[in-house]
């Protein structure tokens, strides 16, 4: 992505007010956030998809983590679409490590499912 697109997402997400309680939750939350930021950790080094699943499932994790569904499909629906696309022509001109955040793993929308529709087949690497 380019700076210019990630900016052009920042002033799509909805407005200040909602911002303002999603950063409140965080603050008022902030040993359970931190608690789920090092599980997190560890759940990424060990692969654990199903746990971020579990996460998005969960409606408080969700809302602190990523906010309301706009800012859900904007952050990570949108982009994802928009990186599957572009992924395949990147590594057919050459081989290619693509670096993602967990987020951007997991569900039906997921980067991952959405190349898997594409026929790529996709392997943990280690």
């Amino acid at each position: 992505e380019t700076a210019e697109l990630q900016f052009k997402i920042l002033t799509r997400l909805p407005p200040l007010k909602e911002q303002k309680k999603q950063l409140l939750d965080l603050i008022d939350n902030w040993e359970g956030v931190k608690m789920l930021a090092e599980y997190m950790g560890k759940a990424y080094e060990q692969q654990n998809v199903a746990f971020f699943t579990e996460i998005l499932k969960n409606k408080h994790s969700r809302r602190v983590l990523v906010g309301t569904k706009t800012t859900y499909e904007l952050l990570f629906t949108e982009r994802n679409t928009k990186w599957a696309e572009k992924m395949p022509l990147i590594m057919e001109q050459k081989p290619t490590l693509f670096f993602v955040g967990a987020l951007h793993l997991i569900g039906k929308d997921s980067v991952l499912a959405l190349l898997k529709k594409r026929g790529y087949t996709i392997e943990p690497v280690m």
